[in-house]
């Protein structure tokens, strides 16, 4: 800690107090809720845990908060997670002189991208007809996102505290997975949802991701890592997402294929460990035919076909016959709304409430599949909300931020190589299930996504400050030879 005098350790700590209880008042009375004063209580011991143990453990907790995923309020997109995010925010803004914090640069290209990404959101607030309160509070959630994500980002000191981020998610996936699991015993239906609901399906692959390169392909994996990945990828297969499926093989083999091109190390310790990955298959395999989830995995991929609206065996009041259809629907009327309005949508946050506006179908249509949905693509959805400025800047910032990942990898030594890869494989897995899921617009995923964000920058610019340190000293060793 820097040298500070008590008076002004004490007021910072006062300072910090009372913004997270104005937070806590602040949610309390815009929360309608039928029984206000459990509530009330619920977050007070909440706000007393964390006001006790944030300071060392800020960086899990805003992880793990991102698995609660009951909206609190659903017209101020209320998550738990954005009441951690401006905690996380406010912690910065009162120790940020600590040596907590980095003393790190963000790069100049990572400054006016995010910049150009905040003033598109902004824009898309302040000129869509919709204007309102609402817009411009949608649009600074948008803000907390990538302020959160300065935050994360000026929490790494070291590569450990990736590994933090990794562990910790980690960590928050199984305990969904586990109360998913009593969801389905308690409704005996399989698709039940547990504290991450949705979400599971986005984290879940994720979470394998980081298990695979950080303990299969890394080190050598202890039986509790092993359960929790046949654990997870039985859950995952019980959530019945294909398109969660698809996005694990892709971004498996593209990390493969990452490793064996850019890390020799890897490529010679994947060909040693191929027994091991072989084993825990069979396993993972076994165990699907063991409790019947074989038989949900031929079915759903035998539901895919392209023949699309040309079912005639449906009843009256349906006319879809998967989900494929009914995202259709609902990219249709996107694109009209995007016809409406091409250069700064809608506002962000706003096609799922005003989508009715813009529909062309029947209104039963409309109402089953398409009402209160967002555009179900990351990148239609900023195309929609924030026009072709707003899906640009997207498109400019993303694109800077898998760079960087990917350059991470060339100047890595062979200590941080698996970490800069599992940055870069998660990177191209969020890019890629973006063409499918809107998710990554929304508040969990959303913050997720920029946490790993940050986290690649801040692991290149540790990475280069490495490399500088370490020419430094070659030289000098160099030098202290020819004396």
């Amino acid at each position: 800690m820097t040298e500070i005098t008590r008076t002004e350790n004490f007021w910072r700590k006062v300072f910090f107090a009372f913004v997270f209880s104005c937070i806590v008042i602040l949610n309390y009375a815009i929360v309608t809720n039928s029984k206000p004063l459990l509530f009330f209580v619920i977050v007070s011991q909440i706000a007393l845990i964390l006001f006790f143990t944030f300071k060392k453990y800020f960086l899990e907790i805003f992880i793990l908060s991102l698995f609660f995923t009951k909206v609190i309020y659903w017209p101020l997109r209320l998550y738990f997670v954005l009441i951690i995010a401006p905690f996380v925010i406010f912690f910065y803004l009162t120790y940020r002189k600590d040596e907590i914090f980095n003393q790190l640069k963000l790069p100049f290209y990572i400054k006016i991208s995010s910049a150009f990404l905040i003033i598109a959101v902004f824009i898309s607030g302040i000129f869509t007809p919709y204007s309102s309160l609402q817009t411009i509070y949608f649009s600074f959630i948008f803000l907390i996102f990538l302020f959160t994500g300065f935050v994360i980002f000026k929490s790494i000191k070291s590569f450990d505290q990736i590994n933090k981020i990794f562990k910790a998610f980690i960590i928050g996936t199984f305990l969904a997975g586990i109360t998913k699991i009593i969801a389905i015993i308690n409704t005996g239906f399989l698709r039940a949802l547990g504290s991450a609901e949705y979400f599971y399906m986005e984290f879940t692959p994720i979470a394998l991701l980081i298990i695979f390169f950080l303990y299969y392909v890394s080190g050598y994996p202890d039986l509790k890592i092993i359960l929790i990945s046949i654990f997870l990828f039985l859950t995952m297969i019980a959530d019945q997402s294909r398109f969660a499926w698809l996005g694990l093989i892709l971004s498996l083999t593209y990390g493969i294929i990452i490793s064996f091109i850019l890390s020799p190390e890897i490529k010679i310790f994947i060909k040693k460990k191929f027994p091991v990955f072989v084993i825990v298959a069979i396993i993972a395999i076994g165990s699907l035919f063991a409790i019947g989830l074989d038989k949900i995995i031929s079915t759903r991929i035998s539901e895919v076909h392209f023949e699309f609206f040309q079912r005639t065996d449906l009843p009256e009041d349906q006319v879809v016959s998967n989900s494929l259809e009914s995202r259709i629907l609902i990219w249709i009327t996107a694109y009209n709304t995007f016809l409406q309005h091409p250069l700064t949508g809608v506002g962000y946050f706003m096609f799922l409430e005003v989508s009715e506006n813009y529909n062309v179908f029947p209104d039963f249509v409309y109402d089953l599949y398409i009402a209160k949905c967002d555009a179900h693509t990351t990148y239609f959805n900023f195309l929609v909300d924030t026009g072709l400025v707003g899906l640009s800047a997207f498109l400019i910032f993303s694109i800077i931020i898998y760079i960087i990942s990917f350059k991470a990898i060339k100047i890595s030594p062979k200590e941080n190589k698996t970490i800069s890869i599992i940055l870069n494989v998660l990177i191209f897995h969020m890019l890629f299930n973006s063409i499918y899921s809107g998710s990554y617009n929304l508040v969990p995923s959303a913050f997720f996504f920029y946490c790993i964000s940050a986290s690649v920058v801040a692991n290149y610019l540790l990475l280069k400050q490495k490399k500088t340190k370490t020419l430094i000293e070659e030289n000098i060793k160099k030098i202290r030879e020819n004396l």
